[in-house]
């Protein structure tokens, strides 16, 4: 199709176009946990204008988060950078970097669900949730410290990480597995930890 109609709305009826986005789920650190497939159909085709096309595919990015009771940031990859889609303009953006791609019969595009620890919107249930509680020293005292967490961030081998609210703001709380393995393995990184100085790390 030419590239300077294929974002220009259209007043003419257009047959629709049926595509999958092949959705990567990314924990914390990065790592690929699992893979899903998402379907939806383009309303413009074959001159697709993102402004048409954002608000039904923004709501089923939403309702697929949702229906997992996760907070996630859905990103795109451009190069060797992810980039977000967040509105029209990077929808816009993403159609043309899988212009080709959209010419197939068999249309799936790759995108990328990173967890968002900065979004304060919990999406989870009250049954969901999870008290978390730390024993922490202050000022040669031993204290109970009573998190509640909303959101999983991350899982591995020897742990998770989780999103808790503390006083008005959320934290990420990293917690080993009940084994001596995974508990050696977090004592060897607070370790580690104690010994590196900057500004950004708090002891």
């Amino acid at each position: 199709f030419p590239f300077s109609s294929f974002f220009q709305p259209t007043d003419i009826a257009m047959p629709k176009k049926a595509i999958a986005f092949q959705v990567r789920w990314l924990s914390i650190d990065g790592q690929v946990r699992s893979k899903e497939r998402l379907r939806a159909t383009l309303e413009t085709w074959p001159e697709i204008c993102a402004d048409v096309e954002w608000p039904n595919i923004q709501t089923k990015l939403k309702n697929f988060c949702r229906k997992r009771g996760l907070c996630y940031k859905v990103q795109y990859q451009n190069g060797t950078e992810l980039e977000d889609l967040c509105g029209p303009n990077s929808l816009r953006r993403f159609f043309q970097l899988h212009r080709e791609a959209l010419q197939s019969d068999c249309v799936e595009l790759p995108l990328f669900l990173f967890a968002d620890p900065t979004d304060g919107t919990s999406v989870g249930t009250e049954a969901e949730s999870e008290e978390i509680v730390l024993e922490v020293e202050e000022q040669g005292s031993t204290i109970n410290l009573s998190l509640q967490s909303d959101l999983l961030l991350g899982e591995g081998g020897v742990g998770k990480v989780q999103r808790a609210l503390y006083g008005k703001g959320y934290v990420a709380v990293k917690s080993s597995l009940p084994n001596q393995r995974a508990q050696d393995s977090m004592k060897t990184e607070i370790s580690t930890l104690l010994q590196l100085n900057h500004p950004n790390i708090i002891k």
